[in-house]
């Protein structure tokens, strides 16, 4: 099943594939000083209609979890309680697609499939589901609610208008912690990020600009999002390296006993008063807790252990690149 936010990609009219270089918000032919490892998304089609004007919320709040593809086989649980997630919050489900007997794994009227999806009891290896805004036109742009959950890809993404999101908190950690508890040695983050800059396509390490050029993130912090794409490929948290330090941090036995300043980072977590909370959510998987005037100390603890995911230096002949010298702190929020 391809994911949407790739279809996105080849969707955006004048910004299209460029092996090599990065066109995040530019005019098609110019190029940045940076060279991105893979397809960037420019959103000069796109995002013009997403705006405060036509009443979209343009914060918007995302959890991600990678691994999946390790001891899951079927996720016809995780869709029926993702489809009750979105009648609980009050979002109507406009598209979906399935990789399952009977659908195509193509986006299709929600509706229209309904009873196809009454009747499954298992065979669904990915899924998507969309509740687009009052006039949404792109699926992973103009939502109020997205869930993305891929096996072959071993990604689950769900994203939430950020008002919509605290209106629902339990039921989305309950959706959470049932993703979290199916993966045996993942990783994953719950994260803020503007729809603008590409809430959907930071979780799968693709950059996004603004349609008018601007963009929240430095040409560094672009270079940290598009390597990303290749450290989840290489599930780097099997050993356990991280992307930064958000809000939760899904971290796994590996990510725990990382070595820093002289300890293991579980016992590095618990002997600071600034270092958050740490709680075991299933046998294989904790979450990290943190406070957003903690986390700029904590990236830089992290980042000096090599806990943090260095692509410069974590990357076979990554070292070489133009921009390898200029690499800062993966900012996450």
């Amino acid at each position: 099943m391809v994911e949407l936010a790739d279809r996105a990609a080849d969707l955006v009219v004048g910004f299209g594939r460029s092996v090599g270089w990065c066109l995040v918000g530019k005019p098609a032919g110019q190029r940045l000083k940076s060279v991105c490892p893979c397809l960037c998304v420019g959103t000069g089609a796109v995002f013009r209609f997403c705006t405060r004007e036509n009443g979209m919320d343009e914060s918007c709040t995302g959890f991600v979890i990678y691994g999946l593809n390790e001891g899951v086989t079927d996720t016809i649980s995780w869709l029926k309680k993702a489809i009750e997630l979105f009648e609980q919050a009050g979002v109507q489900i406009d598209k979906c697609a399935l990789a399952a007997p009977g659908f195509s794994g193509k986006l299709v009227s929600f509706t229209r499939s309904k009873g196809k999806i009454a009747s499954l009891d298992e065979g669904v290896g990915s899924f998507q589901l969309v509740g687009l805004t009052r006039e949404g036109r792109h699926p992973v742009f103009d939502f109020r609610m997205y869930l993305m959950v891929s096996l072959e890809n071993g990604v689950a993404n769900l994203v939430a208008e950020s008002a919509l999101w605290r209106q629902n908190e339990s039921a989305m950690a309950d959706l959470v912690e049932l993703l979290v508890g199916s993966v045996p040695a993942g990783y994953g983050f719950e994260y803020e990020r503007a729809r603008s800059a590409g809430v959907v396509t930071y979780a799968l390490g693709r950059v996004q600009g603004n349609w008018d050029g601007s963009s929240e993130d430095s040409d560094s912090e672009h270079l940290n999002i598009s390597f990303w794409n290749h450290a989840r490929r290489e599930a780097v948290w099997k050993h356990g390296q991280m992307r930064s330090v958000y809000l939760q941090n899904y971290l796994n036995r590996q990510h725990l006993k990382r070595p820093i300043e002289g300890m293991s980072l579980e016992t590095w977590i618990s002997a600071g008063e600034h270092r958050g909370h740490l709680r075991q959510m299933s046998r294989d998987m904790w979450v990290w807790d943190t406070r957003e005037a903690d986390r700029d100390g904590l990236r830089r603890a992290l980042w000096r252990e090599g806990i943090l995911f260095n692509w410069a230096k974590d990357l076979e002949g990554a070292s070489k690149h133009p921009n390898a010298g200029e690499i800062t702190i993966p900012w996450g929020n």
